[in-house]
């Protein structure tokens, strides 16, 4: 019999994931914010998984890439809209992204719930373009990692390997290793006609580990960034960032927000910046190395 401790704990971690949820969509509340009555109406194609559904992320990834690369050398007069909403507000897409880096998750709060980097691993990698984020409890059962690790035979093992490795695991095991989530694809940045002083991010995922077939999020992955300015210089370190809900709640306030650290090493996002993805392959990839080790 597991002592009252070791069913604390397993408890706490079979709940991880619908935490994560409770806080990011205010216990089911989210769509009420996500609408147009609320003043937060939203296209089909700003969806996470709605290109991933579609088939075309390869296509619509390298446009957005191309389009960002074209801004850059286009006056504002020249600049069109990414998109128009139905609010008939228009969103510009920016040339470059201010959160460009290696960063690690140290608050994540809304409503009554929080997590911080105690409870779980969080990173953060992003680039002018791809982005992966990696997101795994501290509450991981490490003899479960230690019996994949050896049937794994080390580092080099094959797709058919790590299949054959999770197939050997119990249901149960299975539910407990289920709990991490790691999603990667492609960030826009825009600024929208009735904020033009807001960065706003959109993400889009070409892969995620949560992810099942018929059942997207249901929401946009959509949010905005606040970067802490440096009070000596009145310039942006780029060190912390805020990231608060795009829409809001019944008392117009942000329902979740985040609190992002940057990683030594980075460059402060000057340096070293690669963004490589996988194509014409049953299995997709993302490679982005940001700064140096």
């Amino acid at each position: 019999m597991p002592s009252d401790d070791e069913h604390d704990r397993r408890e706490h971690h079979l709940d991880w994931s619908a935490k994560q949820s409770r806080i990011l969509n205010d216990n089911g509340n989210v769509l009420q914010y996500y609408s147009p009555e609320n003043g937060f109406p939203y296209l089909p194609e700003e969806m996470p998984h709605h290109h991933m559904d579609q088939g075309d992320t390869h296509v619509v990834f390298k446009s957005w890439a191309e389009k960002r690369c074209q801004i850059s050398r286009l006056s504002s007069e020249e600049q069109r809209p990414l998109y128009v909403l139905p609010n008939s507000v228009t969103a510009m897409m920016l040339p470059s992204s201010p959160i460009i880096g290696v960063w690690k998750r140290t608050i994540f709060a809304g409503r009554w719930e929080q997590t911080t980097d105690q409870d779980e691993v969080t990173y953060n990698i992003q680039t002018g373009s791809l982005f992966v984020d990696l997101r795994i409890p501290s509450t991981k059962p490490a003899k479960l990692w230690e019996k994949l690790k050896l049937l794994l035979d080390g580092n080099n093992a094959g797709i058919n390997k790590i299949r054959q490795a999770l197939e050997s695991l119990t249901d149960d095991e299975l539910r407990l290793y289920a709990r991490q989530h790691v999603f990667g694809g492609y960030t826009v940045l825009t600024k929208e006609s009735n904020h033009p002083n807001r960065v706003l991010a959109t993400r889009h995922h070409c892969i995620d580990w949560n992810y099942i077939n018929g059942k997207p999020r249901v929401r946009p992955n959509k949010w905005y960034i606040e970067c802490e300015e440096n009070t000596t210089t009145g310039l942006r370190p780029m060190n912390r960032w805020k990231e608060w809900s795009y829409s809001t709640d019944k008392n117009g306030q942000c329902y979740y927000y985040e609190i992002w650290e940057r990683i030594k090493n980075d460059e402060l996002g000057n340096g070293l910046c690669l963004a490589m993805r996988q194509r014409n392959s049953a299995t997709d990839g993302i490679l982005v190395v940001v700064g140096v080790s």
